[in-house]
């Protein structure tokens, strides 16, 4: 029997997606691969896949110990402390990254990280790559792009570190032909054939959820509305997927205050706040403000939703409104658009991955928002060709099978 190919998982640890990423891989095909992840940031606070994931998670230790101190006297450490410099490190950057590599070598060698036969790298910004700098040059190194990591990269330090770490990637994974363009014009067209592309598998769960949901009109939801405030007799518009201010709320609010009173007083406009990157809530008070200053009825959503109550949110969603600074492939566009919501997002994103599939959506820029909100709102509820067309798109390129199977040629 062969034996299973040992990956080790690292850069980003966010459950949420790993998870659900390397379970799919797992179900198609069983007893294949061994994944292990070094700092696993462990969101949902439970299981819900049934299977063991990774067989080890090994945790990231922040403190120095004694046994670390003779990593200070690496040549490699003196080499790249002097190189970041030179790209425009600060001293205190530099010293900082010098305390994670002395602690993570140590790690390296304790964990026996030399053993795997490959490492997977996600997320790859500079505080996301301390396994990176002590991978032998033999071992299989895969780079995946999630989407902000490339996009709102900027400054010279932050292109060496990503022009490094493409070029010394053996395979390179993206979600759509718009990121490995934007790639190769800026770190090189040597790196061509070393990119593939592959798609995060959603959590089929909730997609089942959503479909028992369908058959059902607004108001057999009565308790999910009176609990968190929602009428029932208004048209629901959800503004963004989470509390980050890169999902442009306050842009949108204000292209949104344009709206005529009858269309402002037949809506209703929740902002998902329940995921936000800080815990300073200044900005959930501006968008607060914003809503009553533009003369919108509306919320912040601020709980954590069960799957169900989530499942719920989607199906009474009449109009979702998507229009981050930069993205991939979003996980709350199909959500919309297996609901059957009119989803209006940016025309600068990246989706030529749900255009090619045939995915129906409007594309916008915020100056002419306004216009393309009155069409979603005047749509017919009997256009249910187009929401039908989405759903069966969705079920057949955009569920966890067919997602795996889009990485097997990765780890192959």
């Amino acid at each position: 029997m062969e034996s299973r190919k040992r990956i080790l998982v690292t850069g980003i640890g966010q459950s949420n997606f790993l998870k659900q990423l390397y379970s799919s891989i797992h179900h198609v095909t069983p007893n294949t691969y061994e994944f292990d992840i070094f700092g696993l940031n462990e969101l949902s606070g439970k299981d819900e896949y049934g299977i063991e994931i990774f067989s080890k998670v090994y945790a990231v230790r922040k403190k120095v110990l004694f046994k670390d101190i003779k990593n200070l006297f690496d040549l490699k450490l003196f080499t790249l402390s002097i190189k970041f410099v030179r790209y425009g490190l600060s001293f205190r950057s530099v010293k900082n990254f010098a305390k994670k590599y002395i602690i993570t070598k140590s790690l390296f060698e304790e964990y026996n990280f030399n053993d795997y036969d490959g490492v997977h790298i996600h997320f790859p910004t500079f505080d996301k790559l301390d396994i990176y700098w002590h991978i032998p040059a033999k071992m299989k190194c895969i780079v995946s792009f999630w989407g902000s990591d490339l996009m709102r990269s900027k400054g010279l330090f932050n292109y060496y570190i990503q022009d490094h770490i493409t070029n010394r990637a053996d395979l390179i994974t993206t979600h759509g032909n718009e990121m490995k363009q934007q790639m190769l014009t800026k770190f090189g067209r040597q790196l061509e054939n070393k990119i593939l592309f592959t798609r995060f598998a959603p959590f089929d769960h909730l997609y089942s959820l959503m479909e028992e949901k369908l058959s059902h009109p607004k108001k057999d939801f009565g308790s999910f509305l009176t609990k968190y405030h929602i009428p029932v007799n208004k048209k629901i518009v959800v503004i963004g997927h989470n509390g980050s201010p890169g999902n442009n709320h306050l842009k949108i609010i204000e292209a949104l205050k344009k709206l005529s009173i009858e269309i402002k007083d037949s809506s209703f406009f929740v902002l998902p706040f329940a995921y936000k990157p800080s815990k300073d809530d200044s900005y959930a008070a501006k968008c607060q403000e914003a809503l009553v200053k533009a003369g919108l009825q509306g919320m912040l959503l601020k709980d954590f939703l069960s799957w169900d109550d989530l499942a719920i949110f989607k199906r009474i969603t009449d109009i979702m409104i998507h229009m981050p600074v930069s993205d991939a492939l979003s996980g709350a566009m199909t959500e919309a658009l297996f609901s059957g919501s009119k989803v209006i997002t940016g025309d600068w994103l990246p989706y030529s991955p749900f255009t090619k599939e045939g995915l129906i959506f409007e594309s916008t820029d915020f100056d002419n928002l306004p216009e393309d909100f009155i069409k979603a709102y005047n749509a017919l509820p009997e256009e249910e060709k187009v929401v039908l067309k989405n759903r069966a798109i969705i079920k057949n390129r955009f569920l966890s099978d067919y997602c795996a199977k889009t990485w097997l040629p990765v780890f192959n």
